[in-house]
């Protein structure tokens, strides 16, 4: 009896360096056995210590799951810093650079323009 192959992906984003690796793998294949047969865990040992947190094209899936041909199994980690805090603490600097930015303004327009640029460049490379 010949046994279908299907093509797979397997990928994984380190805090260094992301590995995907292409496989065939036959058709019943799980998420588990396409992740140890890619030998994407020697490279990455810490994987291990994941948990098993693992989804199919941005949707977290069991380790059981059978792949279809195309799947895309993404190993996840843990994130640095929680998002929706870093998007808090990036909105707070930028009202607060706004206030600054319009109390400048009103008082010395010039000086405004010149704090502008001086954070985001000049448009006029060269000249003082």
């Amino acid at each position: 009896m010949d046994k279908k192959l299907i093509k797979v992906e397997v990928v994984y984003s380190g805090e260094e360096k992301t590995a995907l690796i292409s496989l065939l793998v036959t058709k019943g294949t799980t998420v588990l056995q396409a992740i140890l047969q890619s030998g994407i865990l020697e490279q990455f040992p810490r994987i291990a210590e994941l948990q098993g947190r693992v989804g199919i094209f941005s949707k977290i899936v069991p380790l059981d799951t059978f792949l279809k041909e195309g799947d895309r199994v993404e190993i996840y980690r843990d994130l640095k810093r929680d998002p929706k805090e870093a998007r808090r603490k990036r909105a707070k600097a930028f009202k607060a650079f706004q206030r600054d930015f319009s109390m400048r303004a009103t008082l010395s327009p010039l000086k405004s323009i010149e704090s502008l640029f001086s954070m985001i460049g000049s448009p006029f490379p060269g000249l003082k």
